[in-house]
């Protein structure tokens, strides 16, 4: 049996916008060593009424993250400090991040920013982004025997007249 998958244009685009992310990222590491930038792996989610963006975020508190809409690009920005050592202390292993940090991905037009919410827990930030009820599926009723209105003709028990 065949089935349909919806095709999301969304997905493609974040596919391919983290690849050149990771592309540039790895590229200019090496030049640039003091600055720090990394960027961060997101999972985003679609359900019927939301579509939810998680972001492990480590270590951050929830003032040092800034999440942000703007012309349905969503941004997420932190910044997290480097431990000073103190008298007589130096590394032998360092395996933590440490800089700044920004991803944004573009959402479609269906969402509601006037609601979005942004919470962290257990190093984890997740984004809830309600969409507008108008993309939301609707269950439409299928009834037998009724009249079929403004189609011109009319349908009765499955038979045309």
């Amino acid at each position: 049996m065949n089935s349909l998958t919806r095709w999301n244009p969304f997905q493609e685009m974040m596919t391919l916008t983290n690849q050149f992310d990771r592309l540039f990222e790895d590229a200019f590491a090496v030049s640039r060593p003091q600055s720090r930038i990394w960027n961060l792996d997101l999972d985003v989610r679609e359900t019927d009424d939301a579509y939810l963006v998680k972001v492990s975020v480590p270590g951050f508190a929830p003032d040092q993250i800034n999440v942000t809409l703007d012309q349905n690009v969503l941004t997420i920005k932190g910044d997290l400090q480097e431990d000073e050592l103190q008298n007589n202390e130096i590394y032998h292993l360092r395996e933590r991040r440490f800089g700044r940090f920004s991803r944004s991905i573009s959402l479609p037009d269906d969402v509601v920013a006037e609601e979005i919410q942004a919470t962290v827990e257990q190093g984890v930030l997740s984004v809830h982004i309600p969409k507008h009820e108008a993309s939301k599926p609707k269950q439409i009723p299928v009834r037998s025997g009724q009249k079929l209105m403004g189609s011109g003709s009319e349908v009765i028990e499955g038979e045309t007249a």
